[in-house]
């Protein structure tokens, strides 16, 4: 496998064996492969260890980072700061402020929730990631913090949370 990386794109390219070649794109949760080059979703999505990891963006309307942060160390306890990154025991958190906020269009439907003042990416090392998943954005939408999630497991999330 190659390897690849660019900005928060992370792709790794090989052969499947069979004389194709398989594209991982880790950013957006996308295999491609080259016969066709069809479209596939990929729901785990598996590092060069093997570990599961689940990719999913927070869009927030928060007042501080740390009314967010706060929020999670309530619900998932202790964690380890980096920068404007935060571990915790089955996630990893990168908060930052996104360049598009704009309070004046917040309540535009539907899409409004992309001038939210922050962005959360999350990366979630767990076969749980829908409960936790779950479990973050309940904390945050108890907390008054408008939260909307965008990931390749919507559809599973939106099924969990309305059964």
């Amino acid at each position: 496998f190659i390897q690849y990386s660019f900005y928060d794109f992370y792709i790794m390219i090989g052969d499947t064996g069979d004389n194709n070649l398989m594209v991982c794109c880790f950013s957006c949760a996308t295999v491609f492969w080259s016969e066709g080059l069809q479209r596939h979703p990929l729901f785990k999505i598996f590092d060069i260890f093997g570990e599961i990891k689940m990719y999913c963006k927070l869009y927030i309307h928060s007042d501080t980072s740390d009314a967010i942060i706060t929020t999670l160390e309530t619900q998932f306890g202790y964690f380890k700061k980096k920068m404007s990154d935060y571990t915790f025991k089955e996630f990893e958190a990168h908060i930052s402020v996104n360049k598009e906020s704009d309070i004046n269009k917040i309540h535009i439907y539907p899409d409004g929730f992309l001038y939210y003042k922050y962005i959360v990416d999350l990366e979630i090392e767990s076969e749980n990631y829908i409960q936790i998943t779950d479990s973050i954005l309940r904390s945050l939408w108890e907390n008054k913090m408008p939260t909307v999630v965008v990931c390749d497991y919507e559809d599973e999330l939106n099924d969990f949370v309305l059964n």
